[in-house]
C-alpha cells in the first residue's frame, strides 16, 4: 500500500504491471502515472491475492501512462485477449463463494492506449457462477485515448452489470 510508480519505461513484457493485495488487508494508495508500457502486455489491477483471497482495494490513480502494444512495434500478441488497462475484482482463478473483492475509488485518466484487443476491462467478477457481492465502486474513466486494431474484439471500454461508471472518452 502507499507507493507511487512514476517515470518507467516497460518494455516487451508478456505482463507489463499486475497489481494484487498480498492478502485479506487490501491493498490502498497506489498510484501509477507517466509511465511507459510498450511491445507487450498492459495493466491488471485486481482485488483478489494469488492465492484466492478476497480483498478490497482503494484510492487508485492509474493516470498519464502510455501503453503500446505489439501491433504498434510491427508484432502480434500470441493471442487476442489483450487489455490495456483491466480493473477486477474476482477473477476466473479466485474459487466462487470465496467472499467479495471490492475495488473502489480509483482514477484512470488521461492514459494513451494504442494496439490493444480491448482498452479497458471494468468486471467485478469474470465468472457468473458466482454470486458474491464483489464489486467495482466509485470508478472514474475520462480523458483517455483509446485507438484499437481493426480486428479487435472487444470494446473500447467494457464493463459488467455490476459496475456503475462515468465514462469520458476521446476518440
Amino acid at each position: 500500500s502507499n507507493f507511487t510508480l512514476e517515470n518507467f519505461t516497460f518494455e516487451r513484457f508478456a505482463q507489463m504491471l499486475s497489481i494484487a493485495p498480498l492478502d485479506d488487508a487490501g491493498l490502498e494508495g497506489v498510484v501509477v502515472r507517466n509511465n511507459a508500457f510498450l511491445n507487450g502486455g498492459g495493466i491488471t489491477v485486481v482485488a483478489t491475492a494469488a492465492d484466492g483471497t478476497r480483498a478490497t482495494l482503494r484510492n487508485m490513480v492509474i493516470e498519464n501512462n502510455e501503453l503500446l502494444g505489439p501491433p504498434e512495434f510491427g508484432g502480434l500478441f500470441p493471442r487476442k485477449i489483450h487489455t490495456g488497462i483491466s480493473l477486477l475484482g474476482a477473477p476466473l482463478t479466485s474459487p466462487a463463494g470465496n467472499g467479495a473483492a471490492i475495488v473502489e475509488d480509483v482514477t484512470l485518466a488521461n492514459n494513451t492506449i494504442r494496439g490493444f484487443y480491448g482498452g479497458i476491462q471494468l468486471t467485478a467478477l469474470q465468472s457468473y457462477f458466482d454470486n458474491s457481492d464483489s464489486m467495482l465502486r466509485a470508478i472514474r474513466v475520462a480523458g483517455n485515448i483509446i485507438e484499437m486494431p481493426t480486428d479487435a474484439g472487444d470494446p473500447a471500454v467494457y464493463g459488467d452489470d455490476r459496475v456503475f461508471v462515468s465514462v469520458g472518452l476521446q476518440t
